[in-house]
C-alpha cells in the first residue's frame, strides 16, 4: 500500500486522464462521471447492445469496484492504478469475456467469471460462486462463454 498522499495525487492524476479518455467515447457510449472527497466514479453504457457496459469506482481507501456486464467486484485493492486502463480500453474493444460454469445434468449455474484481455500483460479474472458443488456434479461441469462487441468498428 501506498502512504495514503502519495496514493490520493497518483489517484488525482489517473482521474484526470480517465475522464480525458472517457471524453473520446462520449460518440459510442452514455458516461456518467461524478465523485466527491471519498470518491470517483464513471459508469459507461455503450450504444450498442451487445457490447459490454461498466462502472468503475475508484475510492481514496486504495480499494476499487467494478461492474462488468451484470457482474460486480467490489472492495478490490488497487495495486496499480495504471493497470485500470487497459483494463477499461479491453472492455471497448470488446476484448471481455462473461464465462458461465453450470453443471452438465441439471444446467444449474455454478460460477461466474470475468476475463478482461488487455492488449499486453495477462487477462484480468474476477470469480464468484453461485453454489457450492455436490459430489455428483465434480465431473460435469459446461462453460458457456459470452463475448462482447468492440463500441466502434476497427476498435
Amino acid at each position: 500500500m501506498l502512504a495514503d498522499d502519495v496514493y490520493k495525487s497518483r489517484l488525482r492524476s489517473n482521474i484526470v486522464a480517465l475522464e480525458t479518455w472517457l471524453a473520446g467515447l462520449r460518440d459510442m457510449a452514455a458516461i456518467d462521471v461524478e465523485g466527491d472527497d471519498a470518491s470517483w466514479r464513471a459508469a459507461v453504457s455503450p450504444g450498442l447492445r451487445e457490447a459490454c457496459p461498466f462502472e468503475l469506482v475508484l475510492r481514496t481507501d486504495q480499494k476499487f469496484d467494478l461492474s462488468v456486464g451484470r457482474e460486480a467486484y467490489e472492495d478490490l485493492a488497487v495495486a496499480s492504478l495504471e493497470l485500470l486502463p487497459p483494463l477499461l480500453v479491453a472492455i471497448t474493444q470488446g476484448r471481455v469475456v462473461t464465462r458461465t460454469w453450470a453443471t452438465a445434468g441439471t444446467a444449474t449455474p455454478v460460477r461466474i467469471e470475468t476475463i478482461i484481455t488487455p492488449a499486453t500483460g495477462s487477462p484480468w479474472i474476477a470469480a464468484r460462486a453461485l453454489r457450492a458443488l455436490a459430489s455428483n456434479d465434480a465431473g460435469g461441469l459446461v462453460m458457456r462463454d459470452r463475448h462482447y462487441v468492440p463500441y466502434a468498428r476497427g476498435a
